[in-house]
């Protein structure tokens, strides 16, 4: 192995979370102060860098056919960005979660839909990428939701909980 570069980051601002995207060398990076920032790999340059909550960064995931990337803050926003436009914020999504521990969203094969866990981490919120209208809703009253992800056929939602189920979920055109 040998070590092709070093991004410097603060002692004062620790990196929180990292995530790249599948169709182009970027790497985006969370920060404990709400920051985040995109780098280049093949260029070693920071591309991007903004701040739109001071909150944490919690998670951050980019779409498969990498058109979007979604930042997951800690105060309960979800911030969706549009890579092809310089990360413009095209959507806010609130949310709320119990102790901080369950946050998770997910971005479909083809790109069309996100899913994400909301309301104290017992439903969760698929919304289409088109123009970000509520597409599906589902409800797990009594159970806590710890992660959730795509199937690679687009059309089933994997659900674990934190009582050791794992549940998939059919998506359907009257979900919501």
């Amino acid at each position: 192995m040998e070590q092709i570069h070093e991004f410097n980051t603060s002692e004062h601002d620790p990196p929180t979370t990292v995530s790249s995207s599948r169709h182009s060398p970027l790497v985006a990076v969370g920060f404990k102060s709400g920051f985040f920032r995109v780098f280049d790999m093949n260029e070693k340059k920071m591309l991007h860098e903004n701040m739109v909550f001071e909150s944490a960064v919690t998670a951050i995931s980019f779409s498969k056919n990498g058109k979007f990337m979604a930042v997951f803050f800690k105060n309960g926003k979800i911030v969706i960005t549009n890579v092809e436009f310089d990360f413009t914020p095209v959507k806010n999504i609130d949310y709320e979660f119990p102790n901080g521990n369950y946050f998770s969203l997910d971005f479909s094969p083809d790109g069309t839909m996100l899913a994400n866990i909301s309301s104290n981490a017992n439903t969760i919120t698929v919304w289409e990428t088109k123009n970000f209208s509520l597409k599906h809703y589902f409800d797990f009253t009594g159970e806590i939701i710890s992660k959730l992800m795509f199937a690679p056929n687009g059309r089933d939602l994997l659900v674990m909980t934190t009582n050791s189920k794992l549940k998939i979920l059919r998506l359907t055109d009257d979900s919501v």
